[in-house]
């Protein structure tokens, strides 16, 4: 689309700007004929697109080029007057093909891949250089074009100079307005050498600086057309360049692909566990716990998340995650709450990469939406590492949970254990630190852990893969163990019951963002504990029916998965009201705390008129003789009532 120039002309600038005693860059303006800046469009080969944005359009006569030469122009500007302006301007000019928008340069408030092509003349220096070309990127189309002119040092030095100097060119207002406001500060500075290093080769491509004026792509490079000198004593002064959005459909679909899982997650308000399990079938057979669970979609993950700058994409997911957020712990805590609700906990399957290793990759973990608890512990520590929260890992014989520092001690964030947005706390209503726990291990059994009370995922699990009950079935017992129980010893021989190694990564989100594992297959600073925990193969299982006969209550001896010959003993405690809550309704901070009377008998039988004398609601504890009853907590049964127990016996 080419308008008869005679319709524009640039004097007109001059006189809406005196009214706003702003002349002095529109004098400058007016110096080149219009067609100047028509040629300067053509060299860089902006024209015949179907959409261009200019940003920072200023008084509008790159605006006015630009709607010359293509189909529709967005004028974009941060400065209600000078928007103002240009909008009068291209008006009175009769040029119908431009839209005029009042928003920030590093959020636009455009559709992802809206825009043919990217202008921004004069006004990248003032801006977050990340996020605006983050921005820039958003917006493009796949083979999208980018332009952007800017100040260097020697700009910012010449300057300052003319205004010590007290140059009748630089006034008071003309610098501080030129720079960030401040006598003496100074904006970004970007040379020549900084492009390779701000133009990301993942997102950009056909890349292309020099002074300002310079470039050509299309014309006689031999003679250049600058609006100022390139270079002030041997120091870069006005640099443009330009690029292309990289037009990679596979990171298309990877970008898509994770912004959907996010996406979807943050809609959900509860974790259901039946639906994956028909949707990431396993191989047979199921009893391995190191299966390469789905191989197709572990393999499309981790290829996915290699096109990607992982850093980056963390740093957004956190920010959509936290977005409501007010406080540092209401972050922390959604972070925990999105990894709770996002990880589907497999019992039997492990997603392996194809040389035997744990996905250790937390954007293909976060694609494969599946794991155990190492996959999401190690996804919540880079989360937090990435945006600026200091987190480690912790491994324990049989679980991996993550830690945060948070007001000055070590938080346990754990991604697995409990239902989404549970965590445990101490009598004070705090969350509580690994420290704790290792002194204090029935802190954690304040709520089971979340596996424990689906019995409706167990019993399709034991459907689907019967086999699987002759190898693990005791560990499928519902609910399997009180939650301290995975901090002792499990699957591994040779391991202290309650060992712990906490886990803190080493190197930089640069080296990890270049290595496949991320930086977990570096070396790491370790720290040893040793927790008072109790094996689980010496805890006993729940007590989940009792019944009445000659008027005593019984209960079957619970099971314990020990050759030893243990000592079993109950605590039964009997109160007036009931203890209002259950295993499928857990509160933050829930524990199981009752109110009531108190028995202890170490037979499986006691006298329902003595029990009833005492109240109602009846709860059976199983203790071990041979362990620390106020150091270990074991899960009670669930609530009995005793007056229909007796009407039904």
């Amino acid at each position: 689309m080419v308008r008869p120039l005679y319709e524009v002309d640039l004097s007109l600038i001059l006189s809406l700007a005196k009214k706003f005693n702003d002349e002095s860059y529109a004098q400058f303006i007016c110096k080149f004929p219009f067609s100047f800046y028509i040629e300067r469009v053509k060299r860089i080969d902006f024209v015949e697109c179907n959409k261009v944005l200019d940003i920072g359009c200023g008084y509008g006569q790159w605006t006015a080029a630009l709607a010359e030469c293509n189909q529709e122009v967005v004028a974009l500007e941060r400065n209600q007057t000078r928007l103002s302006i240009t909008e009068e301007f291209i008006n009175q000019s009769s040029i119908k093909n431009v839209s005029f928008v009042l928003a920030d340069a590093t959020s636009l408030p455009f559709q992802d891949a809206e825009f043919d092509a990217v202008f921004c003349y004069g006004v990248f220096m003032f801006l977050d250089r990340q996020k605006a070309l983050d921005e820039f990127h958003r917006v493009l189309k796949p083979g999208g074009k980018l332009y952007i002119c800017t100040n260097s040092f020697g700009w910012w030095f010449k300057l300052w100079l003319q205004y010590v100097f007290r140059n009748k060119s630089v006034s008071d207002s003309a610098y501080i307005g030129m720079t960030k406001g401040n006598k003496g500060g100074i904006p970004n500075s970007t040379s020549k050498q900084d492009i390779v290093k701000i133009l990301s080769p993942d997102h950009w491509k056909n890349i292309i600086s020099g002074y300002e004026g310079n470039i050509s792509k299309n014309s006689d490079s031999s003679n250049p057309l600058p609006c100022y000198k390139g270079a002030f004593l041997c120091w870069d002064s006005v640099i443009e360049f330009i690029a292309e959005k990289k037009d990679n459909s596979e990171y298309q679909q990877a970008i898509y692909k994770l912004q959907n899982v996010v996406t979807s997650t943050l809609t959900k308000d509860s974790y259901e566990y039946i639906t994956p399990l028909a949707k990431y079938l396993q191989p047979r057979p199921a009893i391995d716990l190191v299966n390469n669970c789905c191989a197709d979609i572990v393999e499309q993950a981790t290829t996915y998340s290699l096109l990607l700058n992982r850093v980056e994409q963390l740093q957004w997911v956190y920010k959509k995650i936290t977005r409501d957020c007010k406080s540092e712990w209401e972050k922390i805590h959604a972070c925990l709450t999105f990894a709770q609700l996002h990880f589907f906990h497999h019992f039997a399957g492990q997603p392996m990469q194809s040389v035997g290793l744990s996905i250790l990759d937390p954007v293909a973990g976060l694609l494969i939406e599946f794991g155990r608890c190492g996959t999401s512990a190690r996804f919540l520590v880079d989360l937090f590492l990435c945006n600026g929260l200091s987190a480690r890992l912790i491994t324990a014989a049989c679980h991996t949970a993550a830690e945060v520092w948070y007001q000055g001690r070590w938080i346990l964030t754990d991604t697995s254990l409990f239902p989404p947005g549970v965590y445990p706390v101490d009598e004070d209503g705090s969350p509580i630190s690994l420290d704790q726990v290792v002194n204090a291990p029935n802190l954690l059994d304040c709520c089971p852990s979340y596996i424990n009370y689906h019995y409706e995922y167990i019993d399709a699990f034991l459907k689907d893969y019967p086999e699987t009950e002759q190898v693990i079935g005791h560990y499928l017992q519902s609910p399997i163990l009180p939650s301290s129980a995975y901090f002792g010893e499990e699957y591994f021989e040779g391991r202290l019951p309650g060992l712990i190694e906490r886990i803190s990564k080493q190197g930089s989100l640069s080296s990890w963002n270049s290595d496949k594992n991320f930086g977990w297959s570096f070396e790491y600073k370790k720290e040893t504990l040793q927790g008072l925990c109790l094996s689980s193969r010496f805890r006993p299982s729940q007590i989940s029916h009792v019944y009445i006969k000659e008027n005593n209550l019984y209960w079957e001896k619970p099971f314990v998965n020990s050759k030893n010959s243990l000592t079993l003993s109950y605590k039964l405690v009997v109160s007036q009201k009931t203890r209002e809550w259950s295993y499928d309704n857990l509160r933050v901070g829930s524990n199981f705390r009752i109110n009531g009377e108190f028995l202890r008998t170490e037979e499986t039988e006691i006298s329902l008129h003595r029990l009833l004398s005492l109240g109602r609601y009846l709860t059976i504890y199983v203790e071990v003789n041979e362990w620390q009853r106020d150091k270990i907590f074991y899960l009670p049964s669930q609530e009995f009532d005793l007056v229909n127990l007796h009407k039904c016996s």
